[in-house]
């Protein structure tokens, strides 16, 4: 699987057991990781129209697997 370089900027977590967690998602989902990261301390993902519940879990194998940093809000 193909992860993204991440700049040195970008908040991350040096959790390998995350990483670990969050590309298992993502196999088993069978879902990709493509494009690159802005290299800056501050950025917003935003994931939106939610079709499903299935959503929540591909973005949280996305941020997991590589390594992000993150806050989130979840609104109904």
């Amino acid at each position: 699987m193909n992860i993204p370089i991440i700049g040195p900027l970008v908040p991350q977590t040096s959790s390998i057991l995350r990483k670990i967690v969050g590309k298992t998602i993502l196999f088993l989902h069978r879902w990709q990781i493509k494009g690159s990261v802005h290299n800056t301390s501050k950025f917003m993902f935003t994931i939106a129209p939610h079709t499903s519940y299935w959503d929540f879990i591909s973005s949280i194998g996305t941020m997991l697997s590589m390594g992000l940093k993150s806050q989130w809000f979840i609104a109904d």
